[in-house]
């Protein structure tokens, strides 16, 4: 079984995610600051088309990592 990671991406709020080698999603969103109190939107674009939307980062990372 390949592992999944969570890797950082050049662009910020951009993270990219790899089941071995492979490329099946990225996870793109933005951190609550000053002017949006409330806790940031955060969505997982999969390389199936397929595109999710959570209210936290570690919400899209836990989905993330269950592949």
């Amino acid at each position: 079984m390949l592992k999944i990671t969570i890797r950082k991406s050049a662009f910020a709020g951009t993270r990219l995610v790899y089941k071995g080698d492979t490329l099946i999603a990225t996870i793109s969103g933005e951190k609550p600051n000053r002017a949006n109190l409330r806790a940031g939107h955060w969505g997982i674009a999969w390389v199936t088309g397929r595109f999710d939307w959570f209210d936290s980062y570690s919400e899209a990372r836990d989905c993330a990592l269950k592949g």
